[in-house]
């Protein structure tokens, strides 16, 4: 289906935009260039460990619930939510639980978009908030007097860019 600019009387196919508007390994470089860490700190966490363990051996669940960004003057405000369960290999329930969503302010002279985000989330976010999240869980399940877990180091993408980012 062909869509008509304004004034333009010229049909240009929705693949067609899409493409010229696609994010390039170039563009998000240069972004990435341009990016500076100011500071991490967790906003929000949750922890349930409504009982002592029963027994020593916890198999982990992580997850990445979600993230999002806001652009300010000169600053992108990111926030990252990550989460670990442990559950018993024979039981069905979460026998602990922590919640933990991190704001990671970065400068910025280019304003985050949708497109330099979705590549953003995935390749570069984990990097700088699975550090802490680590520490938190490690420190947490200590606290709680769960054995601790150290969970894996983070490992990066070696992958080219998604294909809606080539």
């Amino acid at each position: 289906m062909a869509r008509t600019g304004p004034g333009k009387g010229e049909g240009t196919s929705s693949a067609a935009a899409a493409r010229a508007r696609a994010l390039t390994a170039e563009v998000y470089n240069a972004f990435i260039g341009e990016l500076d860490l100011v500071s991490i700190r967790l906003a929000r966490a949750r922890i349930e460990a409504p009982s002592t363990p029963e027994r020593g051996h916890l198999i982990p669940t992580l997850s990445e619930p979600g993230a999002r960004y806001e652009n300010q003057d000169g600053h992108v405000l990111v926030f990252h939510e990550l989460g670990f369960a442990g559950t018993y290999d024979d039981e069905t329930g979460t026998a602990v639980s922590i919640e933990a969503e991190f704001e990671v302010k970065y400068s910025s002279a280019q304003r985050m978009s949708d497109q330099l985000f979705t590549e953003f989330q995935r390749r570069n976010l984990p990097l700088n908030t699975w550090p802490y999240f680590r520490e938190f869980v490690h420190a947490a399940l200590a606290r709680t007097g769960w054995p601790v877990f150290v969970l894996p180091a983070y490992h990066s993408i070696s992958a080219p860019l998604s294909p809606a980012a080539e």
